[in-house]
């Protein structure tokens, strides 16, 4: 299992329409690429970033959102990390903080 992180770089809280739309979009174009074998798990809000979480079976898989999305999204600045995380390790450490 691994877990792709994406981050969305925006200058402002007030595109909050923009970022609603590619959150949508996000959550649409993984689960093509992963053919409905992607979960999205979760985001973190902060002073302008946001961070999407998903897991998925193989990195290769989502690894070309980052640039689909940069070329989708070119006024803001885009950046994807993927890790191996077979026991959702990072998915339950956030888990418990709500918990």
């Amino acid at each position: 299992m691994r877990r792709t992180q994406l981050a969305f770089i925006c200058n402002s809280w007030r595109e909050e329409a923009a970022f609603l739309a590619f959150e949508r979009r996000l959550i649409e174009v993984a689960g093509s690429l992963a053919h409905g074998w992607a979960v999205y798990c979760f985001r973190i809000l902060s002073r302008g970033i946001v961070e999407f979480y998903f897991y998925s079976r193989d990195e290769s898989v989502l690894g070309a959102l980052a640039e689909e999305f940069s070329r989708e999204y070119p006024e803001y600045r885009i950046e994807e990390e993927t890790f191996p995380d077979a026991t959702w390790s990072e998915y339950r450490k956030y888990l418990a903080t709500v918990w």
